[in-house]
Order: C-alpha cells, then structure tokens, then sequence
C-alpha cells in the first residue's frame, strides 16, 4: 500500500518539459509540398511573361511585284513594272504599352500572393495536426498512468480480499475501468496514426515528425487592436482582391485607350528594270503611314468599358465584405482565446490542487480503510480529467492562435 500511495504521488509531479518545435518540419514543407511547388512554377511563368507584355509587335516584311503587264509578263515594257521589298511597324498610341505591362507585372504580383495564400493555410493546417498530435501524444502517457495506477490498486486489493478486507466485486468494477480507458487508449492511437498521414501528404513525403509536449506553453493575453490592423494590412485574402481591382482598373484604362487609333509606319524599296531601249530607269523608295479608325467604340468599346467599371465595383464590394467577415472571424478566435485561457487558468488554479488535495485525503482514508477503492479511482479520474482538460485548452489555445496568425498573414510560426 505504501508504495501504491508513492507512485500515486508522484505521478502528480510535472510530466512533460520538452519543448514543442516544429520549425524544421515547417521547413520541409515549404520545400516539399507538391502544390506550393506547383504555384511557385505558376508565378515563375507570370514574372517571364512581364517583358514581352511590353514589347512591340513584330514587324512586317513584305515582297511583291507591281504593275507587272499582262501580255508578255515583261519587266522592261512598262515604266511603272517594278520588285518591291518593304517592312512595316505598328505602334499603338496612348501608352497602351506600358498598361499592358503593368497588368502583367500585378498578374504576378497575384500570383505570388496566391502562393502566399496557399502557404499559410497549409502552414496552418500543419501546425493545427502537430498541436492535436502533442495533445493526443500527452493524453496517452495520462491514461497509461492511469490504467498502471488502477492495476496497481486491483492487486492491493485482491490482496487484501485474500483475507478477507477487500471485495472481488471492487476488483471486477476497477478492471472495468482498465478495459474503457483501453477503448481510449485504441481511438486515441487512431487519431495518431490519421494525422501522421496528413502531415506526410503536407509535406510530399514521409517525414519522421518529432512531437513535443504542450505543457510548457503558457496562455497569454492578445492586443486585440494591433491585430486587426495586422489583418488589414497583411491579409492574402485582402490583398489578392486589391490585386484584381488594381488589373481591374488598368483593364477599364486599357480599353479606353482603344479609343485611340493605331499608328503603322511602313518603308518600301522598289527596283525597276532598264527600258526595252537602254533607257534608265530609277528606283523608288515610298513611304506611307496608317492609322485605324476606331469608328465602332459606341457599340463595341463602352459597353465593354461599362461591364469591367461593373466589375470593379463588384470587386470593391467584396473587398469590403471580406474585411468584414475577417474582423468578426478575428473577434471570434480573440473572443474563444480568452475564455481557454480563464479555463486554463480555473483549472490549474484551483479545480487540479483542490482534487489533489482530496486525491490525498482520499487515500490516507484508503490505506485505514475508511474510503472504498471505486471511491478513490473517482478521484484519480476527476484529478485526470481536469489535467486533460487543462491540456486541451492549451492546444485548443494553440490552434487558434495559429488561425489569428493565419489571419494576419503570418507564414512560419517558431
């Protein structure tokens, strides 16, 4: 019996000290994700499309003969009769250019801040798989400990039924409390294994994960008003919609642009023949300049002006609903932080000693016989319960200070 009451005792003392460090698996999976990679490919492709979006169309070369007679195909009959070599350039006016060149510089810039996006949310979920794997880890040592103390107890007291002080039907009930917690122990098992394999498909590969222990980690209180400037200024969420009003504008500026006509320079050399009688004959050189004549805009470019102001429009709503829904999220999570840390902090506090304090009562009263041992695994399971509680809110806590993050657009949290 003295021994059982040293072992209980001891268990009570802090179990978990290691530090709880994902930083290299967070690492790996930046490196190894097989969609980061793919829209990292994707951004790659934009930033090569930046400098050709700025370039001129290819010129024009033309060959030809002209004035050529019909009846005897003679290049010296005729005067007019001549080869002809020419080359053309179209340059659009009213720097429709260096629009074009600043949507794909901002179709990049989309691009890298979806990755941003995708980086975090990922990161996030990782992290929320490596917190629920500390916390399951940290509950199995909890209810092994209690499965070795309740057997300690079942043989104390099929000791003591030997002569006749303990119950077999005491023995009976505690080995029923054994078998659930080992109905635990096989679901909690389960739960390790599902999220070993997610972490592997987040990282693109089997991955020896090292999970540390949660109880290190102390719950603090948050600033509420530098984290919503935090999500304004740095959400992907707001800044990929900025991104498309931003194209979206110099979309509208491009299309009016089309209201300016299109300019084509074009140089030609033409070559004559000497005439039938030895007559000389110079060549010529010509030169023309064209323009298009945007004489359809009313029907064909402002209504398309009018459609991409509507979307603009659209764009700037959701903008605005997107703030919205992200400071009433952000208020939840600062809202449900607050409430595990004050659950925390009740049951470290003051449900865990006072259960300690009757844990020991309980089993002074025991080793006289004044207390049953049903009544003393209650008491072990109520202390037990409210450690796990404890250890929950620090990894719920965990989980939502890693979405507030997400939030604000934090990728690698240390």
């Amino acid at each position: 019996m003295k021994k059982i009451i040293i072992i209980i005792i001891l268990f009570y003392t802090p179990l978990y000290a290691d530090k709880l460090d994902i930083s290299e698996l967070q690492e790996i999976v930046l490196k190894e994700n097989p969609r980061l990679k793919s829209l990292g490919f994707e951004a790659e492709m934009l930033k090569k499309r930046i400098p050709s979006s700025g370039a001129l169309e290819d010129p024009k070369i033309k060959f030809g003969l002209k004035n050529v007679p019909t009846s005897d195909f003679s290049f010296k009959e005729d005067g007019m009769t001549s080869k002809e070599i020419g080359v053309s350039q179209m340059f659009p006016l009213g720097g429709k250019l260096k629009i074009n060149e600043s949507i794909a510089t901002k179709e990049y810039k989309l691009a890298l801040e979806r990755l941003r996006k995708e980086r975090i949310d990922i990161l996030s979920k990782l992290r929320t798989y490596v917190y629920e794997l500390g916390y399951i880890r940290a509950s199995i040592k909890i209810l092994k400990e209690i499965k070795g103390y309740i057997k300690l107890l079942m043989e104390s007291e099929k000791s003591a039924s030997k002569s006749g002080i303990g119950s077999l039907t005491n023995v009976v009930k505690a080995n029923i409390e054994a078998i659930q917690i080992d109905e635990e122990l096989i679901s909690l098992k389960q739960s390790r294994r599902e999220l070993h394999d997610k972490i592997n498909y987040l990282a693109g590969r089997k991955v020896n994960i090292k999970v540390g222990d949660l109880s290190n980690i102390r719950l603090t209180s948050l600033e509420s008003k530098k984290i919503k400037e935090n999500i304004l200024n740095e959400n992907p969420d707001i800044k990929i919609l900025s991104l498309e009003r931003n194209i979206s504008e110099d979309e509208i500026e491009l299309k009016k642009k089309e209201y300016y006509p299109d300019v084509v320079f074009e140089v030609s050399y033409s070559q004559r023949e000497d005439g039938p009688n030895g007559q000389d004959r110079s060549d010529l050189v010509s030169a023309m300049v064209t323009f298009n004549i945007p004489l359809w805009q009313k029907r064909k470019n402002k209504p398309m002006v009018l459609e991409m102001e509507r979307k603009k429009w659209m764009i700037n709503s959701l903008i605005i609903d997107k703030k919205n829904e992200l400071m009433a999220q952000a208020k939840t999570i600062l809202s449900q932080l607050k409430k595990r840390r004050e659950l925390y902090k009740l049951y470290t506090g003051q449900l865990i000693p006072q259960n300690e304090l009757a844990l020991q009562t309980n089993l002074a009263q025991y080793k006289t016989g004044g207390v049953e041992i049903m009544n003393l695994i209650d008491t072990i399971r109520m202390l037990l319960k409210y450690k796990r509680e404890a250890l929950l809110m620090q990894k719920e806590y965990m989980v939502g200070l890693s979405e507030l993050n997400a939030l604000m657009g934090v990728e690698v949290l240390k």
